[in-house]
C-alpha cells in the first residue's frame, strides 16, 4: 500500500513537471503597445465642487452618486446631474483642511430593499465619523437627512491630514482606510453589538452584522 502511494505521488510530480515544460514552450502573445494619443477625454458633467468619489448603489437604477468634499452627494442619472443633492450635510462637515470633508460613500448590499448607506466625514472637532443614513421613504433620489446614526467616531484633533478616504462594504463588514504617518493605528473598543479591530497598517475593519441586518 505504501509503495503504491509513493508510485502515484512520483507519477503526479513527473506529470506536473512535463506539463510545465509544455506550457513553457508555448510563446506568450505579444502585449499590445499602448498609444497615449489614442486616449480621448470627454466631459460628462460639470457644475460640481471638489468631487472626491463616485459610485453606484447597485440597485439597477444606473445612477451615479458623486461625493463632494464640502458635504454634498449628487446623483447623475440619464445623462443629467439632478438639480438638488441626494444628501446635504455641509453644515456638520469640516472641510477646511485639504484632506478633510465628506470623504466617501458606501451602499448596503441590500440597499434597494432597506435604503441604508454609509458615509465617512470629518466633523467640526476634526474627528473621523462613520455614519449610517436612510433613503427617503417617498423619493429615491433623496436621502433622509434626519436619519443619521453615528456608528464610530475616531478623535483626530492634532493634524488635518491622514483621515482615511475610502470605505468598502464587504458582506457584513465595513473596511475604512486609516493611516497615521504610516504607523499601525490599533484601535480596540467595544460598542453595543459592534466590535472594531485593527486589520493592518492601513485598514481597520468594523464588523457590524447586527447593524447591517
Amino acid at each position: 500500500m505504501r509503495i503504491s502511494t509513493l508510485y502515484r505521488f512520483f507519477v503526479s510530480v513527473i506529470s506536473f513537471i512535463l506539463l510545465l515544460s509544455v506550457i513553457g514552450g508555448i510563446p506568450a502573445a505579444a502585449a499590445a503597445i499602448f498609444d497615449p494619443s489614442s486616449v480621448v477625454f470627454r466631459e460628462v458633467m460639470s457644475g460640481l465642487t471638489q468631487p472626491v468619489f463616485i459610485t453606484n448603489a447597485g440597485d439597477g437604477s444606473n445612477r451615479l452618486f458623486i461625493v463632494e468634499r464640502t458635504g454634498r452627494i449628487w446623483i447623475f442619472a440619464d445623462g443629467t446631474l439632478l438639480p438638488s443633492p441626494f444628501l446635504d450635510i455641509h453644515s456638520i462637515v469640516n472641510s477646511s483642511g485639504s484632506e478633510q470633508g465628506l470623504l466617501t460613500l458606501a451602499f448596503h448590499p441590500n440597499y434597494q430593499a432597506n435604503g441604508q448607506f454609509y458615509i465617512v466625514y470629518i466633523d467640526q472637532n476634526g474627528s473621523v465619523n462613520l455614519a449610517r443614513f436612510l433613503r427617503s421613504a417617498t423619493d429615491p433620489n433623496h436621502a433622509n437627512p434626519n436619519s443619521r446614526t453615528i456608528l464610530l467616531t475616531v478623535p483626530h484633533p492634532t493634524f488635518q491630514n491622514h483621515n482615511g478616504g475610502h470605505s468598502l462594504l464587504v458582506r457584513m463588514d465595513i473596511c475604512i482606510g486609516r493611516s497615521e504617518t504610516g504607523e499601525v493605528e490599533a484601535i480596540r473598543r467595544t460598542m453595543p453589538k459592534t466590535s472594531m479591530f485593527c486589520l493592518g497598517k492601513f485598514f481597520a475593519s468594523m464588523s457590524i452584522t447586527s447593524a447591517l441586518a
